[in-house]
């Protein structure tokens, strides 16, 4: 977790969402429409819905309109991944050499050279928003070192997400 800020009177624990609309901006949208799942499957507490089944693809850039969908759907709260980026992150993997100083010259004996590796980090921003008062309450960014999956990424930004707010007192504890 980068950093994050709530609105002070914001807790889990009152806000008692109902319903919940779960958007990915960013990336292509066959990884948006999964992370979007991914990310409904780590709501617990309220009935969740991936944006792309609430609001057709030809409506996305079409607030009146997706507003409009996400009233009449009864959608009370909101939670957005944005992927910001990929910073540069690169690692120099030393050598892997013999246990000894003579095993470099050792007939059979391999030696691994060092090697700059690039490791991918995602950067995301997650918000949580009040549909009914069009109000941010919750956002952070985090950032995920070399992510296997779209799923892995939605569940490690997801525990981090939960650990910070069960932390700042936004979140009661699991099973609360």
């Amino acid at each position: 977790m980068e950093a994050h800020w709530r609105d002070p009177d914001f807790s889990l624990a009152t806000a008692r969402f109902t319903k919940v609309l779960a958007l990915v901006v960013g990336g292509d949208p066959k990884r948006r429409r999964e992370a979007e799942e991914d990310l409904c499957d780590q709501v617990t507490r309220a009935a969740c819905k991936a944006a792309y089944w609430a609001i057709p693809e030809s409506m996305m850039h079409d607030v009146h309109a997706a507003q409009d969908i996400v009233r009449k759907e009864g959608f009370d709260g909101a939670i957005v991944f944005r992927i910001l980026g990929e910073p540069d992150s690169s690692s120099y993997e030393p050598p892997r050499p013999g246990t000894r100083f003579w095993d470099h010259y050792a007939s059979g004996v391999t030696i691994t050279p060092g090697a700059y590796r690039q490791s991918p980090r995602i950067v995301v921003e997650v918000a949580i928003y009040s549909v009914h008062q069009d109000k941010l309450l919750w956002i952070a960014a985090t950032e995920t070192d070399n992510p296997a999956s779209v799923d892995a990424l939605v569940k490690d930004v997801s525990a981090a997400v939960r650990k910070e707010m069960q932390e700042d007192g936004t979140s009661v504890p699991a099973g609360g």
